[in-house]
């Protein structure tokens, strides 16, 4: 694997740039280089991997931050543009939904608990979610959309 040899924010888009220049100096700026760089090598911005734990624990606390309305209309724009998940598991949740609707055969959607346990677990979870209510509106639109969800399931 080739070393990170750039410097920090050196692939920031211009208007990026311009959006952190408006900031006071804070840790917040260096972290979200740093998840910017993490989001340029991996494609997403859930860095969990235990090397990158620090970066998880501030994306933890950011999303903490934007539920209680501290962060700035600043702040969620830059994280925007990254398609940061304001949901914790959003990016996971996505990934299941995309493998189930692999396995959809026509308008069948079923997930063997054999051959795969944990994504029929999942499925099995998202459709008693949906019978109890308890499905986010958007994932409920998104499953039915995909027709792994029907309408009449409620």
């Amino acid at each position: 694997m080739k070393p990170n040899t750039h410097t920090a924010g050196a692939h920031l888009s211009p208007d990026e740039q311009g959006l952190l220049e408006t900031m006071p100096e804070s840790g917040w700026k260096q972290s979200y280089v740093e998840l910017h760089e993490f989001w340029e090598k991996n494609g997403h911005c859930s860095p969990f991997e235990s090397s990158v734990r620090d970066l998880g624990h501030w994306v933890k606390e950011v999303r903490h931050n934007r539920h209680e309305g501290t962060l700035d209309h600043v702040q969620i724009m830059l994280l925007n543009s990254l398609n940061f998940d304001w949901e914790s598991g959003a990016a996971e949740w996505m990934q299941n939904a995309l493998k189930v609707k692999a396995l959809c055969v026509g308008e069948r959607c079923t997930v063997s608990r054999k051959d795969d346990p944990e994504l029929g677990e999942w499925l099995s979870d998202q459709r008693a979610a949906n019978r109890h209510n308890r499905l986010a509106k958007a994932r409920t639109h998104y499953l039915t959309a995909m027709g792994i969800l029907h309408e009449d399931a409620n």
